[in-house]
């Protein structure tokens, strides 16, 4: 599948910040197996433009939603019930979010495999339930995860998306989007009266082939604990994952990265109709998001949400390594993956360079604070690596033109 995400050009200021969250660890809040898992084993990943963009909160009780960021849309339009033919409506809330995070870490995973776009649930619904990260003890009631599960997987695996990239406007732009259904086949066994009742048959789904592409062409690492023990915030558990996926890309910069609250509610509070709701909702998620990723720093400035680069070593998920014989005979040793190490390569400026940087742009009629995360963003999604930050960024300030990404 192309790819069709661009990010919005944010400005980047210099800031002196303080961590107001809660500094304490997650293996202090998580129980002794679970610290002790291997951090592949923790490792879960996302698709770039199920980051971006994001699902509802709340029930939508339409047939299509959209979100948009940027230049970027994503739609969601209701499938039918195969038994009625009546829309099932739009996956909402946690549960989806989950299940998609677990089935886009399988489809990495299963990447270059055999039936490589068939994913197994388990032999009981139990057993999925535990997959995805949810309880199979919260009883068989209206509210409990077993019966919610079977309401949104049935939305979400009817849903179809479509991701679009709009450029210019009606009279002089360019549309590029691709329409996906998520599954091309499902098969569940499962008795929902006896969560725990195996089957002859293992349940599964098959994946459509586009939007299998789509989940395993620009995957995003998380750390699959931290988003689980989100699960019970929507917008915590969307603020995370877009926070983290920042931050990868922000590296060592010291002017880190300064969002509006205007933007941050068009992208992640649309369902609120009072500003200071979303204010309010925004302050106890990042609450929560503070509770698991403890090194995040972050301020709710007057004008907006301030967040300061964090190391490469403090971030929750760490660059895979991939185990090789560089010489036959010899001992294998550990070396980071190409993709690992483009993520978080180093394209720190430093204060003197950025002195002269910022003349050269005013003299070009530019503004370097808008265009740096612009060029961040195309040396990431193009897969540039860069030797010498400031040189390349000179030239991207030079050749840069607004109809294109340099």
């Amino acid at each position: 599948m192309p790819d069709i995400l661009d990010d919005v050009p944010e400005h980047l200021r210099p800031m002196e910040l303080t961590n107001p969250g809660k500094d304490q660890p997650l293996a202090a809040r998580t129980s002794e197996v679970e610290s002790k898992r291997e951090p592949s084993q923790r490792r879960g990943y996302l698709a770039r433009e199920l980051v971006q963009c994001t699902l509802p909160h709340r029930d939508p009780k339409a047939d299509t939603y959209s979100r948009t960021d940027g230049n970027f849309r994503m739609i969601v339009e209701s499938g039918l019930d195969a038994r009625t033919l009546e829309k099932v409506g739009i996956p909402y809330g946690s549960i989806p979010r989950l299940v998609l995070l677990w089935l886009n870490t399988e489809a990495v995973r299963k990447q270059g495999k055999e039936n490589e776009r068939e994913i197994h649930f388990g032999n009981t619904l139990n057993d999925f339930l535990r997959s995805v990260g949810l309880s199979p003890t919260t009883g068989g009631g209206k509210r409990g995860d077993a019966a919610r599960v079977r309401v949104q997987c049935e939305k979400l695996f009817a849903a179809r998306f479509t991701f679009a990239r709009i450029e210019g406007d009606d009279l002089s732009g360019s549309t590029n989007s691709m329409k996906m259904d998520v599954a091309k086949q499902v098969y569940t066994w499962w008795d929902y009266r006896n969560p725990d009742q195996g089957s002859f048959w293992e349940s599964y789904i098959v994946l459509d082939e586009d939007f299998h592409r789509a989940l395993v062409a620009n995957p995003v690492p998380f750390d699959i604990d931290h988003l689980r023990a989100l699960k019970r915030s929507p917008l915590a558990i969307d603020l995370y994952s877009w926070l983290t996926y920042r931050l990868f890309r922000l590296g060592n910069d010291y002017r880190g990265v300064t969002i509006s609250y205007s933007d941050l509610k068009k992208q992640f509070g649309s369902e609120y109709s009072r500003d200071d709701n979303f204010k309010a909702a925004l302050k106890e998620a990042l609450e929560r998001v503070s509770d698991v990723f403890s090194a995040i720093r972050y301020e709710l400035a007057p004008h907006g949400l301030i967040v300061a680069p964090v190391s490469a070593k403090d971030l929750p998920v760490q660059p895979e390594r991939k185990i090789v014989s560089a010489v036959p005979g010899k001992a294998a040793v550990q070396i980071e993956s190409p993709v690992a190490h483009h993520v978080f390569q180093n394209l720190t400026i430093s204060a003197k360079d950025w002195k002269r940087i910022a003349k050269l742009a005013e003299n070009l009629g530019k503004d370097a604070h808008q265009l740096f995360p612009l060029w961040k963003a195309w040396v990431f999604d193009e897969k540039v690596q860069v030797a010498n930050p400031a040189a390349h960024f000179i030239q991207f300030l030079k050749r840069h033109d607004s109809s294109r990404k340099f």
